[in-house]
């Protein structure tokens, strides 16, 4: 039968409350603020060097009208993952999604690939080959050839989510839970993937999780200084940590040594990036209160929010301690997860080092994502019509590609010459 996936949304959205019947407008924070100097540079360098990012060229804006205008998108139905098509193209209809999509003028979409048998994506990267991979809920990595073809490139992973290749390398580390999600309590753990396809453990015993489905050890990046950086979720919605690594951003040596904390006070960051100028950014899921989705700037020895929300009334009060604010905030539950920031030159230069963010949930102004330019921040969507986006990345040729969790799908943009 031609459907939608049938998928819980308890897989990101908070399960506390129930779903309103109305939402408060959009939040979006614009800031004049300058940017904080970057303490990554005063880092020590470790085995792989850091190759800084070309400057944007003056490439003007083209001309050629947009396949789509941007739009509002349609308003979900009460159950938008159901098993019929709904509002929704079926899930085999690829040109019903590729006409739903929106995006500004001057760009284009087209379809990448889609995970087999009916699989979730969870995230995205690109190998060292160009190769585009993707691993799933169900616990694979999958690589993709030009064709769009799937092959099962690791397997048996628990909930993976963090994907990246060592820079200069073939080994693709994965951050996933330990056991099945059902198994209480858990634990979480990063994986390198070899090039002969072994599996080898090198940070284990991470804290998880807050529910079955919910908060882990979460995405991997490659800082500047040749290290990892990894976003680990808390243990719970609004309590003080029970350990000193949960609600954090890890960050270690590329065989799993030198373990430690770099950035403290998130609920449950999904992803994280470094921009052009090595600064590193994190989306973090707000509270199951109904607190807004948050963008974070990091440096070394940052607190942020988590459990310290200032409009909680059942959360603790804050130590004496300096907390962070978001550099933009969106609407609650929308459940804020993919982030990477746009450091090619295909695009016009306005676009250049700005981030991209996906809002996951299937709430009112959420299902899309969202550019956003920073120090001052400007947040403008910039494209629309999925149902579930979940992870985005900038591919080899200076696209983007943009995984949808719901219906398995992967799309291409690129700008119109």
């Amino acid at each position: 039968m031609h459907r939608l996936l049938p998928a819980l949304l308890a897989f990101l959205l908070p399960a506390c409350n129930p779903t309103p019947t109305t939402l408060p407008d959009p939040v979006v924070v614009i800031r004049t603020a300058t940017p904080r100097p970057t303490k990554l540079t005063a880092m020590p360098r470790a085995t792989a060097t850091f190759t800084p990012l070309p400057s944007p060229g003056n490439t003007a804006l083209p001309t050629v009208a947009a396949t789509h205008s941007l739009t509002p998108t349609p308003a979900p139905t009460p159950t938008p993952f159901a098993e019929y098509c709904g509002d929704y193209p079926c899930n085999d209809d690829v040109g019903g999604w590729l006409a739903r999509i929106k995006l500004p003028p001057g760009f284009a979409v087209s379809h990448r690939a889609q995970l087999p048998n009916d699989e979730r994506p969870t995230s995205l990267t690109f190998g060292p080959d160009g190769s585009l991979y993707a691993a799933s809920m169900e616990g694979n990595i999958y690589a993709f050839n030009l064709d769009g073809e799937a092959i099962v490139y690791a397997q048996g992973f628990h909930l993976p989510i963090g994907l990246a290749f060592r820079p200069g390398s073939s080994d693709l580390y994965v951050a996933a839970r330990s056991f099945s999600p059902a198994q209480q309590p858990n634990a979480g753990k990063v994986t390198i993937v070899r090039p002969d396809r072994t599996l080898v453990d090198i940070v284990t015993a991470l804290p998880c999780c807050y529910t079955a489905d919910m908060h882990q050890p979460n995405s991997l990046a490659f800082g500047p200084d040749g290290k990892v950086y990894l976003s680990i979720g808390a243990m719970s919605d609004h309590l003080e940590p029970a350990t000193a690594l949960e609600a954090a951003i890890l960050r270690f040596d590329p065989d799993g040594s030198n373990l430690e904390t770099f950035a403290r006070g998130l609920r449950n960051p999904y992803d994280l990036t470094f921009d052009a100028n090595g600064r590193l950014f994190v989306t973090d899921n707000g509270a199951d209160y109904g607190g807004p989705e948050l963008l974070y700037h990091v440096e070394e020895g940052d607190h942020f929010l988590f459990p310290y929300y200032r409009d909680c009334k059942i959360c603790p009060q804050p130590p004496e301690i300096e907390i962070t604010d978001p550099i933009a905030t969106f609407i609650p539950h929308g459940a804020i997860t993919g982030i990477t920031a746009y450091t090619d030159t295909a695009f016009p230069t306005q676009y250049y080092n700005n981030l991209f963010v996906t809002l996951w949930s299937a709430f009112p102004d959420a299902q899309k994502i969202v550019r956003v330019r920073t120090f001052p921040t400007q947040t403008n969507d910039f494209l629309l019509g999925l149902a579930a986006p979940i992870d985005i990345i900038q591919t080899p040729t200076g696209g983007l590609v943009v995984a949808d969790w719901a219906t398995g799908h992967i799309f291409q943009v690129t700008i119109q010459h």
